[in-house]
């Protein structure tokens, strides 16, 4: 896999402006989820921290991004909330944490299948209220 260079760092930052880190805090912060690993587990993944952490903010930020990782051959690592504990979200080969905090949309709500189509930084907070008042 191939490293974030002084241009490739240059290119993200002018892709995203504001919504590209690399911070070792901030980098530190995405390169978990939350779980703790089990320590019999922790040996085989290694340390992981990202090199950088974007936002993308629209779909088409988000497939530029995409082809521009895969012709560079960099790792990119999705990231909802990082609510799940079973290390999904850890960038064990380094590489970009893609952050969807700014594509949380609902795009669309089908009370009668039950169904909610949204984007990937939707967080899901359900309560008998909410539904009762969509119905």
């Amino acid at each position: 896999m191939a490293r974030l260079t002084v241009e490739r760092k240059m290119h993200l930052e002018e892709m995203f402006a504001d919504r590209v880190t690399f911070d070792k805090t901030e980098r530190k912060l995405y390169s978990h989820d939350i779980g703790e690993l089990p320590r019999l587990i922790q040996p085989l993944v290694g340390k992981s921290l990202a090199d950088a952490v974007v936002q993308p903010g629209t779909e088409r930020e988000l497939i530029d991004l995409v082809n521009w990782a895969g012709e560079n051959n960099i790792p990119l690592t999705p990231r909802g909330k990082a609510t799940s504990g079973y290390g999904g979200v850890l960038p064990i080969k380094g590489g970009v944490v893609v952050d969807f905090h700014h594509m949380n949309a609902t795009i669309g709500l089908s009370p009668d299948s039950l169904t909610a189509t949204v984007q990937a930084g939707k967080v899901w907070n359900l309560s008998i209220r909410s539904c009762k008042s969509r119905a």
